[in-house]
């Protein structure tokens, strides 16, 4: 998925919904996932607790 956000053309990730999770926490290397994830246009995240 990191790859997806971070290569720039066709296919590009530019937004993310989360649901009751934390990809930054919860994926290997989560310091990468988090630079990519400042690098979007648009991002959700929903937690119902």
């Amino acid at each position: 998925m990191v790859e997806e956000m971070e290569t720039p053309g066709d296919g590009q990730i530019r937004a993310l919904l989360t649901i009751a999770g934390n990809p930054v926490l919860s994926t290997p290397n989560g310091r990468r996932v988090d630079r990519a994830l400042a690098g979007l246009d648009f991002m959700a995240a929903i937690d119902l607790r």
